[in-house]
């Protein structure tokens, strides 16, 4: 509610991303996704309007659990070329201050590698593949990583063409421990919902403030950022949860898109302001769906964890 209520414009990407049955079924649940995607809905509101210190401290909360989003402090450099940039860079870089340490505190003192089912090393592991280990080894995969440096690019590539569709259906909504599908319908009509709303963006006005006539660099830079940050979420989870040695990156789940999406408000240009136009015109879609998800979304948890 804040979030629509603060926005300067995007307010139907905005609604449209907090109403995707992911992030209601998160948001009820005890997954502390469901909070820092409404945050990174907040921040992006506040940045629309111009309340740039709000934003920052509310990305900011979101980073300390989501450190590979980093550079999506970047957006708050809007607009590049515009005079005041090194006020906004010094800006971002005391946000990304507490971050940093914050992660140092965790890694040094509290974080332990995943623990997981015995396994014996993959293909990619150089050493005695016949041990059998029980836990992820973050510096044993880094090891690979670095002995043949294409695998950042070639095996990130490879996962986004193998299972990016995959993917894409968890963002919108693959419910309970990743086992509860909704229609093929509800996936199309929900990507549809998406595509409107960013095409309503074409048209809506928008405040000068964020640098109409630098939109081809901040929409480039943005995009830029938003393709790194995938990137990092990739590499970051190979190290982390999958096993040693495995032949291709895992562990990315379609939620971990959801904080992305919001950006996306700094990636649309405005092609032709219609100044009448309704800012929730293109959020039609949306409530639809989500009125049909109001009925629907409590049928298929019941059927799934208590008729069957």
């Amino acid at each position: 509610l804040l979030t629509l209520r603060i926005a300067a414009f995007g307010e139907a990407l905005l609604l449209t991303v907090l109403l995707l049955p992911m992030t209601v079924f998160l948001a009820g649940s005890l997954n502390q996704d469901g909070l820092l995607i409404a945050t990174a809905c907040l921040a992006c509101a506040a940045l629309t309007r111009g309340w740039r210190i709000f934003g920052l401290v509310a990305l900011t909360c979101m980073l300390g659990s989501k450190p590979p989003y980093l550079l999506l402090l970047g957006a708050f450099l809007l607009p590049f070329s515009a005079p005041g940039f090194w006020r906004r860079a010094r800006a971002v870089a005391l946000a990304a201050v507490p971050v940093l340490v914050w992660v140092a505190l965790v890694s040094a003192l509290v974080m332990v590698p995943l623990g997981t089912p015995p396994y014996h090393p993959g293909p990619l592991y150089t050493g005695d593949r016949s041990v059998l280990l029980d836990h992820a080894d973050p510096a044993g995969n880094l090891h690979i990583l670095l002995s043949k440096p294409s695998r950042f690019l070639t095996m990130a590539w490879d996962m986004w063409g193998d299972q990016g569709g995959w993917i894409w259906r968890e963002a919108i909504g693959v419910l309970g421990s990743l086992q509860i599908f909704l229609s093929d319908s509800v996936y199309i009509g929900w990507s549809v919902a998406l595509a409107v709303a960013m095409l309503g963006l074409l048209v809506q006005v928008r405040p000068t403030r964020l640098g109409a006539a630098d939109a081809t660099l901040n929409a480039v830079t943005i995009l830029a950022i938003i393709a790194v940050t995938v990137w990092a979420i990739s590499v970051g989870m190979y190290l982390s949860w999958d096993n040693l040695g495995a032949p291709e990156f895992g562990g990315v789940q379609g939620r971990y898109l959801l904080p992305l999406l919001p950006f996306m408000l700094f990636v649309v240009p405005q092609i032709r302001a219609i100044p009448r136009l309704p800012v929730l015109l293109p959020a039609l879609p949306a409530f639809a769906l989500g009125l049909y998800d109001i009925g629907d979304m409590p049928v298929q948890l019941v059927r799934a964890f208590y008729l069957q």
